[in-house]
């Protein structure tokens, strides 16, 4: 790899991540972006978190609707309707009993029922939101782009999974219905659940972007293939639904799309993603009586061998086998240091303009010494707290970055927070995304086309182990 393309990368990562370098731990750092997103701290997402206050829109936190700003809702306890009796299916649902897994349901996509709202009605949900409208002017709700799958379900002390589900009509009066009268069924085509029965009444709701609807919550015993079907003024719409009940659980089948060693020794697998390159890692490391530094470790041989020096850097010493001090040719004359880890370089800023002493600089060079192999970089002597890894298509522009033990959850310009139909609470913008996995104990970002940005947020599962 040419010295400027790491120089490069070594600015694109700070800029990216420099920022996470001094944050505390996750779980201290991932209570703050609760509080942030719990309160209207934010003022350019400010309607959006009185969304995830009040309604949710794509419900995954399972929390009961409340007044908030812009959002208005009436709650009442109610009680199950009396068996519902048979009624039409609504386009491409398949009734009876299905054999066979997540593979075999046929989840409803938008394409099997088109139709346009009236004009009160936006011409379709949020982008971010990866869904259409599905039914008619009498009865609609929104159904994923790819397919309605539910995961990262609330989940009761019983096992249950709860979601909660909603509803247009050209009929629905908002003011004048706030106790609508719509009940909402589920039936298990794969397996012997007993059917679910929700509403009669259901909850009154309105928000700028979606206009009024109704919400009412399903309660599923157990995960499968659900064929969700809503009754309002003698109409009915139904459609199938994927109810999952592990988030863990990749979303697609076969072996994890990466493995990626973790500097700290720890492993992750990362599933549900196009083919992706494990292109680099990000970190900050104190360097003796100099200063902090970053420090970029990429795929490649020491920029000393062969034809990847050029002018934009000058060689001013070898310190060690594999350890190199560089002038670059440019304003202040900074100096970098290149240490060979076998397979993988690392980089970083050493001072400028007077070489800082050979023994410091070595020092330095001893903490990045580890193992490397197809999987990435080990760390034996330095294991950093906070590290963000790069995985990259090198045919596009698409990326994703994960950022280690920390979540900074930043809005970035043109994004907002949402609440997403797989991850609940999120940034999303048109060509980037980033939440906190809990579980792994990392931020994702995402960044690229929008098919890319949704595909990842919508099926992009993790799993880290020791």
């Amino acid at each position: 790899m040419r010295f400027e393309e790491l120089a490069s990368r070594a600015g694109k990562a700070a800029a990216d991540v420099g920022r996470r370098a001094d944050r505390p731990a996750f779980a201290r750092i991932l209570d703050g972006h609760r509080r942030r997103v719990l309160v209207a701290g934010w003022s350019s997402a400010a309607a959006v978190v009185m969304v995830l206050l009040g309604v949710s829109l794509w419900p995954g936190s399972g929390s009961a609707p409340s007044p908030a700003a812009q959002v208005t809702t009436t709650t009442t306890a109610t009680t199950p309707p009396p068996e519902a009796p048979n009624t039409t299916l609504g386009n491409g649902l398949v009734p009876g009993v299905i054999e066979g897994g997540r593979d075999a349901c046929p989840v409803t996509e938008p394409g099997d029922s088109p139709f346009a709202p009236s004009s009160e009605t936006p011409e379709g949900p949020p982008l971010a939101y990866g869904a259409a409208w599905y039914g008619t002017p009498d009865l609609w709700t929104m159904v994923q782009h790819q397919g309605q799958v539910w995961t990262n379900l609330p989940v009761g002390i019983d096992g249950s999974l709860t979601q909660k589900t909603f509803w247009w009509s050209d009929d629905y009066v908002f003011s004048e219905e706030p106790l609508p009268d719509i009940t909402v069924t589920a039936q298990h085509l794969n397996g012997s659940a007993p059917t679910v029965e929700a509403g009669g009444p259901g909850t009154n709701a309105s928000h700028p972007e979606i206009g009024n609807f109704m919400i009412v919550g399903l309660t599923f015993p157990q995960e499968g293939c659900w064929r969700i079907t809503a009754h309002y003024r003698n109409i009915t719409l139904g459609y199938v639904a994927w109810v999952d009940d592990d988030s863990s659980t990749a979303a697609t089948d076969g072996p994890p799309t990466a493995i990626v060693d973790l500097l700290d020794g720890s492993r992750l697998e990362v599933s549900g993603v196009p083919d992706m390159e494990l292109t680099g890692y990000f970190f900050a490391v104190e360097v003796p009586g100099i200063q902090s530094s970053n420090v970029t470790l990429s795929p490649g041989a020491d920029p000393a061998d062969g034809s990847a020096v050029d002018q934009a850097a000058v060689l001013e010493s070898t310190l060690d086998d594999g350890v190199r001090l560089w002038r670059a040719d440019r304003e202040g004359q900074p100096l970098f240091m290149t240490v060979d880890l076998g397979g993988w370089v690392a980089f970083l800023h050493v001072g400028n303009q007077i070489a800082p002493e050979t023994e410091l600089l070595l020092s330095v060079a001893d903490q990045l010494r580890g193992e490397t192999s197809e999987n990435g970089v080990v760390l034996a002597n330095h294991a950093p707290d906070l590290f963000t890894i790069y995985l990259e298509d090198p045919n596009t522009d698409n990326r994703i970055h994960i950022a280690a033990n920390q979540c900074i959850a930043e809005l970035v310009p043109g994004a907002e927070v949402v609440d997403h139909q797989a991850r609940g609470a999120l940034i999303r913008g048109p060509e980037y995304a980033s939440w906190c996995n809990e579980d792994a104990a990392v931020e994702v970002i995402v960044h690229g086309s929008e098919q890319f940005v949704e595909q990842v947020t919508s099926q992009m599962t993790l799993m880290r182990t020791p």
